[in-house]
């Protein structure tokens, strides 16, 4: 199909080829620029042609190659294509053609999607690199010394179902145990807190198709260097509580009175049973838990099993003996709150832990274990499941250094003697220095022998010369006697150690009372004998 084209400068008219619509080119006569108008809709005839009145050009024309070559060499802009004409309302749109051919309905589609697909696959692929690739199967998050004490052995936590948002029930009666722990450089024991994968459960502890099981001794921590199986094993933190920690006692699994004690038994107690019950009254007075205790436990008599519970008053607080954590016990009744000095925090340990298995081997639990702290400094490894998963470096844990031995121990014959009386030279003056605190300490100590020398007198006194069964029998003669039993010089409380002398054995050579360190008799101290001399 041809257009007609009119020069503006001859006059002259010529048939243009239709796919030249828009653009500008020479007359073959006058070389006038003229413009190819717009094309009229499309036809069969959709050949390249440029004519003139009655005259045919071919490709060979010169004339015509001329005109065809400057149209198509145009420097000027291509005009805008013209609108499409509507296509009959009574027919469907026409599909777009691509090399003469109809072009797939779903291709334009697929080219706006393009982009989000494209972004689509690639974040698949990042989140099965995430879930599959392979990550350490356990994880050290933190190693920490601490300071451990033991609050109170208490056993079992539950939630209740009604209530699925309310604070979980503590009750004694179990195997688990309330410990409170303090930060220090000096701990004796050392805070683990680890990430463990679930494909560690699965592969090398105790893991069923539904529920998964975790248990302390299934860990060790021993030197890289030593065999398995000569490590520690911990304890397993189950939770990190917030104080006060709330115990029932009401709704104790036990009816045993001693389970609402702390671990540590008293220094004295009373117990009075009648038929199906017992009240028990508990004097903590020389150990590291200070105050009374009575409790209450309902059909523990007789060994009646099938009721629970236990009620108790009063209150008791533990002191570390080593400067680490204090616990506060305030009994009511049926319950108990659990307090702690705040730069401590309590933790929840179990021996044994068992949850529902997660759906992805890949899901990871944040627990703590604490283990008794290494005394020698070095690299060590923790296993599971008899598997080496992690090392980490400990610190050697710092000994406390023996205190200076008792001035009145020294003036025995061949006694110890501290550094400063045998140094020479020029650290001799720093000897000096650092025993000076350590004797003052000694005389302190010597003066609460004394006051127990006072008070055993008294007690002979009023019991026909016989000796008491223990110390505790000697504050209720003496009451003041109780800030005695701290021993400055070592600083173990209780700080001195009683024997009762057999009947007969003569007071002037028959040691009775010695000084304490670390729970022993400590032979740089001084000695009370029975005639109430201190040698």
């Amino acid at each position: 199909m041809s257009i007609p084209v009119t020069c503006p400068g001859c006059q002259s008219v010529f048939q243009v080829a239709d796919h030249l619509a828009g653009r500008e080119g020479g007359c073959p006569k006058c070389e006038t620029t003229m413009s190819v108008p717009l094309a009229p809709p499309p036809s069969a005839n959709d050949g390249f042609e440029l004519l003139r009145d009655g005259y045919e050009l071919d490709d060979s024309d010169a004339i015509g190659d001329a005109i065809v070559g400057q149209a198509q060499a145009a420097p000027t802009p291509a005009l805008p294509a013209p609108p499409e004409p509507p296509a009959p309302s009574d027919a469907a749109p026409a599909a777009l053609t691509h090399g003469g051919a109809p072009t797939p309905a779903w291709q334009p589609l697929l080219s706006k999607l393009k982009g989000p697909l494209l972004a689509l696959v690639a974040l698949i692929g990042l989140l099965a690199w995430w879930l599959l690739s392979p990550t350490p199967a356990l994880q050290i998050l933190s190693v920490q010394p601490v300071y451990t004490l033991p609050a109170l052995t208490t056993g079992s936590r539950a939630q209740t179902t009604a209530t699925p948002q309310a604070a979980p029930t503590y009750s004694v009666g179990q195997h688990d145990q309330l410990i409170v722990a303090k930060p220090d450089n000096d701990g004796d024991h050392v805070l683990i807190r680890i990430s463990l994968q679930q494909t560690a459960l699965e592969n090398y502890g105790a893991a069923q198709s539904s529920r998964s099981t975790l248990t302390p001794h299934a860990f060790e921590l021993r030197r890289s260097s030593a065999d398995p199986g000569s490590g520690s094993t911990p304890q397993l933190v189950r939770e990190h509580l917030t104080q006060p920690a709330r115990i029932h006692l009401s709704t104790a699994a036990t009816s045993n009175h001693l389970d609402a004690l702390p671990p540590v038994p008293p220094d004295d107690q009373l117990i009075e049973k009648s038929r199906g019950a017992i009240t028990a009254t508990y004097d903590y007075a020389l150990g590291n838990t200070r105050g009374q205790l009575i409790v209450n436990a309902q059909h523990a008599w007789h060994d009646i099993s099938a009721r629970n519970g236990l009620a108790a008053n009063g209150q008791l607080t533990t002191t570390h003996p080593k400067g680490g954590p204090q616990v506060n016990a305030d009994y009511r009744g049926n319950d108990l709150h659990i307090t702690w000095d705040p730069a401590s925090q309590g933790h929840w340990v179990t021996d044994q832990w068992t949850f529902n298995t997660p759906a992805s081997p890949q899901t990871r639990h944040t627990l703590a274990l604490v283990f008794q702290r290494p005394a020698d400094a070095g690299r060590y490894t923790l296993s599971y499941g008899e598997q080496d998963l992690a090392t980490l470096d400990l610190d050697r844990m710092k000994q406390p250094s023996a205190p200076v031995p008792s001035p009145i121990a020294s003036n025995r014959p061949g006694g110890p003697q501290p550094k400063s009386k045998t140094a020479t030279g020029l650290g001799a003056y720093v000897d000096i220095v650092r025993d000076a605190p350590g004797r003052a300490k000694g005389i302190l100590s010597a003066n609460s022998m004394r006051s127990i020398a006072a008070a055993l007198q008294i007690y002979r006194d009023q019991n026909r010369n016989r000796f008491p069964d223990s110390l505790v029998d000697l504050i209720k003669v003496m009451p003041g006697l109780e800030a005695s039993m701290t021993n400055p010089r070592t600083g173990d409380n209780p700080g001195f150690i009683y024997e009762k002398p057999d009947r007969g054995a003569p007071d002037a050579r028959t040691p009775v009372v010695w000084e304490s360190y670390q729970g022993q008799k400590d032979p740089n101290g001084a000695i009370l004998y029975g005639d109430g001399n201190i040698r």
